[in-house]
């Protein structure tokens, strides 16, 4: 998932359908339409796991359909400001919309300790900046990943 496709689901979220979580945000799942692109915000615990399968109230998900399972989106005031998506088990991907940037907003999240009680098996979180080459990003991305002991893992 890029940053842009994160951006566009944060900034278009239906934040009514999620499940307030720590003061911090909520969560939601999220269904995307693969030839539309279209999303749809569903109310967390619609979208369960099956096998390999994705389920939406118990039925398979319509064909050409991704579901993502506790997208969390972080609040500022009821304003969607961020994202945090999780990559599979063991990884994070985050953004902070760029107007929200240097509140506080991600360290906030990461030392609530909600990181850990959704995922206890998350490890690592993925950054795209690079220490040699943007080492002041690279340098706030690994203090966020301290905050909650996760390892910092560049992406390439």
């Amino acid at each position: 998932m890029t940053n842009e496709e994160l951006e566009l689901i944060c900034r278009n979220t239906d934040i009514s359908v999620g499940t307030p979580i720590g003061g911090v945000g909520i969560i939601l799942d999220v269904i995307e339409d693969s030839k539309t692109g279209r999303i749809e915000y569903l109310r967390n615990g619609d979208l369960t796991p099956h096998g390999l399968n994705l389920r939406f109230n118990g039925k398979p998900l319509p064909n050409g359909c991704f579901g993502y399972q506790d997208v969390i989106i972080l609040l500022e005031e009821n304003t969607p400001v961020g994202i945090v998506f999780p990559m599979g088990e063991h990884d994070l991907h985050v953004l902070v919309l760029e107007e929200y940037q240097g509140r506080g907003i991600m360290s906030n999240f990461m030392s609530s300790g909600i990181v850990h009680q959704l995922n206890p098996r998350l490890s690592s979180i993925t950054t795209n900046f690079s220490p040699r080459f943007e080492p002041d990003k690279y340098s706030k991305i690994r203090h966020l990943a301290s905050k909650a002991g996760l390892e910092i893992r560049t992406s390439t």
